[in-house]
């Protein structure tokens, strides 16, 4: 090697012994750990030594061969009747091995398996306190430098498999905040863990954040931090080619568990899993495992999940959607999973009365808006004829709500209170946001027979709330002018053909509203069908056939009978 090789060596020689040092100290507090080295001949570590080599039949100098015998026959019998002392002291013994191959130039910087070795066993030992796991953890995320997948694999796998005995409630969230950190940087290190490492990785982090017990900084750093690693697995995993989706689609060994608001972390003994794919890095599979999980967590109807782990999804999930969303809406399963399952849980929310989680699930739907554009039409439909009929009066809600055509499946009762001005407000986000909001709503929904008339509906209800005093009218008003304004400038050229779609709309509707209440006496050649079945070369039987087949609204029983 060269001079300067020799000396970066050197530096980095230096820097190993200083975490051995480190953690070997903090093990030194404990007299179990103390006494138990000097009987089993690890007691060089205590003052720094390495090249004592318990592990060989050299003996000491000036002692002879059977001496040194005896010695060791001793040692093997006093750790045969105590195989606790066993266990701790080959710990001990893994650091001694690691120094003594630093001090002969067995181990190099490209050994991190080697390295970390003796630090990754401290932290899967159940029996170390946590100021000593917390220093091996700190050791590990200073050495872990440019490491490899097999390394970082490693890693992961002991730390989110790390145990050990709780003291007091400062020391173990010590430990807990630095198992924070160093996860961090192993997911963040690149596409280099398994799907199974990630989705350990972010069942630990998530246990984190839900865990009530636990402090609000804590949680709050562990919501930081899941944020940060969702973006960062969906986008990568999102910016794959479409023909590696279905070729990694199965992924059946990446699966998370639920969280849990009372779950342990300490002392928590997890089943491991089976890992095979370190070396290709994580894909598809476990990003569609993580956000399957999250989107489970926003679900109002499932009452195993409380109201701050619904929160702490949705911020998450905010965060993933504002980094990621544009590349998540080309990957068929990621855009299914939110135009269909996080969007019914986000309309479910706003038919509650929460008013902090309908804040936070508006700004995920804003997200979903934004980056999943025309894929995400249905929900914009439901999601106005839930907001809007939130804000009608009571009294005559489901007659104005009936007359738009919107279906009895997303009419809710009225809000009320801090609710009220939560759905008002983000219903004027959305309606006012998007220029093209009130043309798109116009035209695909006032002029299409299958859909609600959504903007005769917003209409309707913004002059409502116009007319009224109090505090809302100001934010109706600006609907009515934001609507007037666009809509000025929004012709084009299938603006007559949109026109002619949506006068047929509302003749269907008006012989429809005739067809139920008298079917009997109902005119199956009125001036309506008779001019369809003249421009279509239809008879009269036709043309009712075909009333009956499309018109909205009909009632099924009055059809049938």
């Amino acid at each position: 090697m060269s001079t300067e090789q020799t000396q970066m060596h050197e530096v980095w020689r230096l820097a190993v012994e200083a975490e051995i040092d480190s953690v070997v100290r903090e093990l030194r507090k404990g007299a179990e750990w103390s006494e138990g080295g000097e009987l089993a001949g690890q007691a060089a570590l205590w003052v720094g030594g390495a090249d004592t080599d318990t592990d060989t039949d050299s003996s000491s100098d000036g002692e002879s061969d059977d001496a040194a015998d005896d010695r060791r026959q001793q040692r093997q019998a006093a750790l045969a009747g105590d195989a606790y002392l066993a266990g701790r002291m080959q710990l001990l013994q893994g650091f001694q091995r690691l120094r003594r191959q630093l001090n002969r130039g067995g181990a190099t910087p490209n050994d991190g398996s080697t390295v970390l070795a003796p630090f990754l066993a401290v932290i899967s030992d159940a029996s170390t306190t946590g100021p000593v796991t917390r220093s091996a953890l700190v050791s590990v995320e200073r050495l872990l430098g440019q490491p490899s997948a097999g390394v970082l694999g490693d890693v992961a796998r002991a730390v989110t498999h790390c145990r050990f005995e709780a003291t007091d409630a400062q020391a173990d969230e010590a430990v807990l905040m630095q198992i924070l950190r160093v996860l961090r940087r192993v997911v963040l290190g690149g596409r280099m863990l398994s799907d199974v490492a990630v989705c350990e990785v972010m069942e630990t982090v998530l246990s984190m954040g839900c865990q009530m017990r636990l402090s609000e900084t804590l949680r709050r750093a562990a919501e930081a931090v899941l944020g940060e690693l969702v973006a960062f697995v969906l986008g990568q995993a999102a910016a794959q080619e479409e023909e590696e989706e279905e070729e990694r689609v199965e992924g059946g060994d990446a699966a998370m568990a639920m969280p849990s608001p009372s779950r342990m972390l300490v002392n928590t003994e997890r089943q491991a899993r089976e890992d095979t794919g370190e070396a290709r890095g994580f894909g598809l599979a476990a990003a569609r495992e993580l956000y399957r999980v999250l989107v489970a967590l926003a679900d109002p109807h499932d009452l195993q999940h409380t109201d701050s782990m619904r929160l702490l999804a949705l911020g998450t999930l905010h965060q993933a959607l504002h980094q990621a969303g544009a590349a998540m809406s080309r990957v068929r399963t990621l855009r299914a999973a939110t135009v269909d399952a996080l969007g019914r849980h986000l309309v479910a929310i706003h038919q509650g009365d929460q008013a902090a989680l309908i804040a936070a699930a508006h700004r995920v739907l804003c997200a979903v808006l934004a980056t999943h554009g025309g894929w995400a039409g249905a929900l914009v439909d439901t999601y106005v004829c839930v907001a809007v009929s939130r804000l009608l009066p009571a009294a005559s809600a489901g007659e104005v709500l009936a007359r738009h055509s919107v279906r009895r499946g997303v009419r809710t009762r009225a809000a009320t209170g801090e609710t009220r001005r939560v759905v008002l407000e983000g219903l004027h986000h959305v309606l006012t946001g998007d220029p093209g909001m009130p043309a798109a709503l116009w035209a695909n929904g006032d002029c299409d027979v299958r859909r609600a008339s959504l903007f005769a509906l917003v209409v309707e209800m913004a002059a409502g709330g116009a007319q009224a005093d109090g505090e809302e009218r100001e934010a109706h008003v600006d609907v009515l002018a934001c609507f007037a304004r666009r809509m000025r400038g929004a012709d084009g050229p299938d603006a007559g053909a949109l026109d002619a779609r949506r006068l047929h709309k509302a003749a269907l509707l008006q012989a429809a509203a005739q067809f139920n209440e008298s079917p009997a006496q109902f005119n199956h050649s009125a001036a309506q069908l008779n001019e369809t079945a003249a421009q279509r070369n239809e008879s009269p039987a036709e043309a009712m056939a075909r009333f009956l087949r499309t018109a909205p609204l009909l009632d099924a029983r009055t059809v049938g009978g």
